[in-house]
């Protein structure tokens, strides 16, 4: 899941926080962005911005959802054994 996680960051910190808006020239959705690069003094911030598909919106969605279940199914395992480990047989 920690790999899920870090792979598709960027994308996901798009769909949630960009600024989606219309194109008035193509009529079509753009999401708009900034990102940071590097680190320390070298930390830089660029901006992000091109047209982007429902597909790929619902997607990014989909993705969100399903790392949204794995980590409450890791809690609730997690909680079902401490709760056994609380109250030994």
């Amino acid at each position: 899941m920690a790999n899920k996680i870090a792979d598709g960051v960027e994308n996901r910190n798009l769909a949630a926080h960009g600024a989606f808006f219309i194109d008035d020239k193509t009529d079509g959705i753009r999401v708009a962005h900034y990102f940071p690069r590097g680190k320390g003094n070298d930390r830089r911030w660029f901006e992000y911005q091109e047209a982007i598909s429902e597909r790929a919106i619902r997607v990014a969605l989909e993705e969100i959802d399903q790392l949204l279940r794995e980590a409450v199914e890791i809690r609730s395992v997690l909680e079902s054994k401490r709760r056994v480990g609380a109250n030994p047989p």
